[in-house]
C-alpha cells in the first residue's frame, strides 16, 4: 500500500468510517485458517450476510452481529456512497 502511494487515502477511508484503529493492529495470525476464511468468504448485500469456512465449517454471519463483534457500526447504502464521494 505505501509503495502504490495508498497509505493516506486508505488510512483517511479508514478514519472517515470510525476504523483507523484497526490500521495500526498487530496480531499473530495463522496461515492456514486465514487462506480458508478468505477462499471461502462470500457477502450478500441484499440478506446483509456474510459466509465463510473455518476447519471445515460453513458459518452465516449477519451484519449486524459482525458489526457488534468488531466493534464498529453499520454505515447504510448512501452513508457509504457520501463516505465514496468525500475520497
Amino acid at each position: 500500500i505505501e509503495r502504490l502511494g495508498l497509505e493516506n487515502h486508505l488510512r483517511q477511508l479508514f478514519f472517515n468510517i470510525g476504523w483507523h484503529e484497526f490500521l495500526d493492529l498487530s496480531a499473530r495470525t495463522y496461515k492456514q485458517p486465514t487462506i480458508e476464511f478468505l477462499s471461502t468468504y462470500a457477502r450478500n448485500d441484499t440478506a446483509r450476510v456474510i459466509t465463510f469456512k473455518l476447519q471445515g465449517r460453513q458459518h452465516r454471519l449477519k451484519y449486524k452481529k459482525l458489526n457488534k463483534i468488531m466493534g464498529t457500526y453499520d454505515i447504510n447504502n448512501s452513508d457509504l456512497q457520501l463516505l465514496m464521494d468525500s475520497i
